[in-house]
């Protein structure tokens, strides 16, 4: 399924008001905001949706085309695949001879790589053509220096990223509870009902911080003012294997200690973002880049630089997985990994908990990477 399964007392008092005789006419119990008539009634004799109809809902709400420039209004170009990415700088490094890259996918039984032409990787449908590349230029056009601009670019993509994917997510959810039920009795539909709503509500409160971190992020994007944002930048040499753009909230440090409590919805969520960027022939940069206010955030940071350098590299790297679905890497670096680690990397990306810091293994070395030195900005 789409989301999180989770359970709840049979005395509920949406199990008892969904186990009572229903009105035709009333609003339904699931919620919907239709008449039961009009939504549930008689839906455990329709049809049963397979999984391929099921992610067929979710591929058609995850290529609507969009434009989340602030100046959107002023669009004069087609709507356009996005990329997250650099072309010019990290794709290109981590082809294959088919220009393919590779990407974590969850299928019904397994996770596991696939080969994504270059032109698809990490892209989305959020911006167009000319806003794209008038944003952007300052990232996909010149090389990495470490700039305030560059780094919040890099930082104003991955939030742009995340949002409309979580804005699509929800998205996906409300549309699942019109059929996903479809042909199950109505003990299984009030447990489907029960979870989907309960996913919208969180989501949805994700999407609301997302929301909120974009108004900031807009105003810096068009004042240029972007002193407000601290940027941590880990330089290291090695192979060109991986590239990212993420954004997630730190809630946990890399040791599983707790920060804040994603459950209270009294305290905000503060979001960062993680980049991988080449800097020259030898070297690339760990860009992690948030708002100056948020405290949270300030916290993990913190802890983070506490890390020995090669272990705070490895367990950045790991927490990728665990955080992102917007990770290319090359055939030949998932080659060059063992059983082991091939498994412990399929397991980070199904990860489906909360604290990802007690599933990281400072141990088990994914990459051969060296660091070369550690930069602040802002910070």
């Amino acid at each position: 399924m789409f989301f999180n399964e989770q359970t709840v007392a049979s005395d509920d008092p949406f199990i008892v008001n969904a186990r009572r005789k229903p009105e035709r006419n009333k609003p339904c119990w699931c919620l919907s905001g239709k008449k039961h008539k009009l939504c549930h009634r008689g839906r455990e004799k329709k049809a049963v949706i397979n999984a391929g109809q099921a992610l067929q809902v979710g591929n058609e709400i995850f290529r609507v085309k969009r434009c989340m420039h602030p100046s959107s209004s002023e669009c004069n170009g087609r709507k356009i695949r996005s990329h997250t990415i650099q072309r010019r700088g990290g794709l290109k490094h981590i082809v294959d001879d088919d220009n393919k890259v590779l990407m974590m996918r969850i299928n019904m039984e397994d996770c596991s790589p696939e080969k994504t032409g270059w032109k698809e990787a990490s892209t989305f449908y959020g911006f167009c053509s000319h806003h794209d590349l008038a944003t952007f230029k300052g990232i996909e056009g010149s090389p990495f220096k470490s700039s305030e601009e560059q780094c919040f670019l890099l930082y104003y993509r991955a939030l742009c990223y995340q949002s409309y994917q979580k804005e699509a997510f929800v998205k996906t959810l409300k549309r699942q509870k019109e059929t996903l039920d479809n042909g199950h009795t109505l003990d299984e539909q009030i447990n489907i009902q029960l979870n989907l709503n309960r996913n919208i509500h969180d989501y949805g409160r994700t999407v609301l911080e997302l929301n909120e971190e974009k108004r900031d992020a807009d105003t810096t994007l068009m004042d240029k003012t972007y002193s407000n944002y601290a940027h941590l930048i880990v330089y290291f040499t090695g192979h060109f294997d991986l590239f990212t753009t993420s954004h997630f909230h730190p809630a946990y440090d890399l040791s599983g200690n707790e920060i804040y409590d994603i459950y209270d919805e009294s305290v905000p969520g503060e979001g960062a973002s993680f980049s991988i960027v080449p800097v020259n022939d030898e070297t690339s940069a760990f860009v992690v880049s948030w708002n100056k206010k948020y405290s949270h955030v300030k916290t993990f940071i913190e802890r983070l630089l506490n890390i020995a350098p090669e272990t705070k590299l490895n367990l950045m790297h790991q927490l990728l997985f665990a955080q992102s679905e917007n990770v290319c890497f090359s055939s030949n670096w998932w080659d060059s990994l063992g059983e082991a680690q091939k498994s412990f990397v399929k397991k980070l990306y199904a990860f489906g908990g909360d604290n990802y810091g007690r599933e990281l293994n400072p141990e088990l070395v994914l990459h051969r990477w060296v660091v070369e030195k550690i930069e602040t900005i802002n910070f």
